[in-house]
């Protein structure tokens, strides 16, 4: 049975809706072998902000590519939120609007973001001359519904928007333990189904009831955020999809299951026995009753790391503080957590030596590249030497899965090599050799109002795999060349050189 305050919402609703909305599409997927130029004007050069350039497979190859740069403009205005009085009919007037408006373009650089004043106002700079998703997201989202307006073109001239935001619809209803006990206090938050927009975080109360606003028209998730309950019982993230059609808003009720404390208890040293300092640790539930939930904490200055988890299978994975960076990670997997776990004294495995032999496009040994392995996972730390004279490098690496980069100091050379080396059975050391591709010569020059962009840093991505392939800096012309290689990449989870193969179908060059 619903609470007298929480029927009244139903009957509150019945008013005028002039929430503001827009509709949005969700965003289509990266073809395979589309580049991202990301382009960063120096600190005073023009005014400029950084800027991202998106470029379609089998456009880019043997022409020259214009970046025409975006002057700055500022997005600017007043924000005002309906007040309701008891969930009346009717709004009872208005009130400076708390909150954060943010105007970005999905995985480029473009956008910005602004808090409100105490008067509701906001102002921040970005790329003019564009199409932007707009957030406004109410500070209080028991009070105010999110906004969202998915392609608002800023022009030459900035924006400026001076809106009131209406009451929206109520989202109501109880969290809820196995049993039917009421969670208090947990955190959630509110996300719409077809777009990358949420909500700031909102609280049950003590009986575990929560109300929220949202625009009614959308398909919506709303989600515990997981964590530790008021009574130190950790709780999982769980989430249910619904549709809100109306002002008269939706009931969803969350049952986060059964919540009972397993304490994990271990202490982490190096391999001479001495404390890990301070270690990160990381568990990831592998399979619960009910929903998920990922635990990250820091440990203490002895080495001792001590979780309440839920009974269920986890992955749990420690790794060291910077300062001892190089050591091993200590993962865990498929822990069955089930009954208080006291596994004493852990220590993490000494580095061990990746060596190798850099090869350039020609197939002859290449001194003075740069040699970088990153960590996969846990703290991604990065190793970094540099080529001898004979091509061959050696670093001291933990004992982990990493992603090796080579990056010739000259393009002549070659493009960037990527390949993924597991070293978690190998032993006391690990080989892996690099050859550089030819790839593509990709020449650009960055402009604004047919002015060069001078000494701007360039980096280009493989924008679906968000993997650096090149960097450069423009001339005083604003020209750069980069030599690139979208076949050789690799995912996460190879462990040889990568051939991805097809680059897609051929598509306009766009921004």
């Amino acid at each position: 049975m619903i609470l007298p305050l929480l029927a009244s919402l139903l009957v509150a609703c019945s008013g005028a809706d002039n929430t503001l909305k827009s509709d949005a599409a969700p965003e289509d997927a990266i073809a395979p072998g589309t580049l991202r130029v990301d382009v960063r004007p120096g600190a005073d050069e023009l005014g400029l902000l950084p800027q991202s350039f998106l470029l379609s497979p089998g456009t880019y190859e043997d022409v020259l590519v214009g970046h025409e740069m975006h002057g700055t403009v500022e997005v600017s205005g007043t924000l005002t939120a309906e007040i309701m009085q008891g969930f009346a009919t009717a709004a009872s007037g208005e009130r400076p609007l708390e909150g954060l408006v943010r105007a970005g373009r999905a995985g480029l650089l473009q956008g910005g973001a602004a808090q409100t004043d105490i008067e509701g106002a906001f102002s921040f700079s970005l790329p003019g001359s564009q199409p932007y998703a707009l957030e406004i997201i109410p500070d209080d989202a028991t009070a105010s519904p999110l906004v969202y307006f998915g392609s608002e073109f800023v022009g030459e001239a900035g924006l400026q928007r001076d809106d009131t935001i209406g009451m929206g619809a109520p989202v109501y209803g109880r969290v809820t333990e196995a049993g039917g006990n009421r969670l208090a206090h947990a955190a959630l938050h509110i996300r719409r189904a077809d777009v990358d927009a949420r909500s700031a975080s909102f609280r049950t109360d003590a009986q575990g009831w929560y109300v929220a606003r949202v625009e009614p028209g959308y398909s919506y998730v709303i989600e515990t955020e997981g964590g530790t309950g008021d009574d130190a019982l950790p709780y999982p993230v769980v989430a249910v999809e619904f549709l809100v059609e109306d002002s008269q808003g939706a009931e969803v009720d969350l049952d986060v299951g059964v919540r009972s404390a397993v304490p994990f208890d271990a202490r982490f040293t190096d391999p001479d026995g001495k404390d890990l300092h301070s270690p990160r640790v990381r568990a990831t539930s592998v399979e619960l009753d009910t929903g998920s939930l990922v635990v990250e904490k820091e440990g203490d200055s002895d080495g001792r790391v001590f979780l309440e988890l839920l009974p269920g299978r986890w992955t749990i994975e420690v790794w060291p503080a910077i300062e001892q960076a190089g050591l091993t990670p200590w993962v865990l997997r498929d822990y069955v957590v089930e009954a208080d776990e006291h596994l004493g004294q852990q220590a993490l495995e000494a580095p061990v030596s990746l060596t190798g032999t850099i090869f350039d496009a020609n197939g002859s040994p290449l001194a003075g590249t740069t040699v970088t392995a990153t960590e996969l996972g846990a703290g991604g730390y990065n190793y970094s030497t540099t080529s001898n004279s004979k091509g061959e490098y050696e670093l001291s690496v933990p004992q982990t899965t990493l992603r090796l980069v080579g990056v010739p100091s000259s393009p002549d050379s070659g493009a960037y090599a990527h390949t993924a080396v597991d070293l978690t059975e190998s032993g006391s050391s690990g080989r892996a050799d690099l050859d550089l591709l030819p790839g593509t010569v990709l020449t650009g020059i960055a402009s604004l109002d047919g002015a060069p962009v001078a000494f701007a840093l360039v980096d280009v991505y493989d924008h679906a795999q968000e993997l650096l392939l090149g960097t450069t800096v423009t001339d005083a012309d604003g020209a750069y060349t980069v030599r690139v290689d979208v076949r050789d990449v690799v995912t996460d989870d190879e462990t040889d050189d990568g051939d991805t193969g097809d680059t897609g179908d051929t598509g306009d060059t766009g921004e």
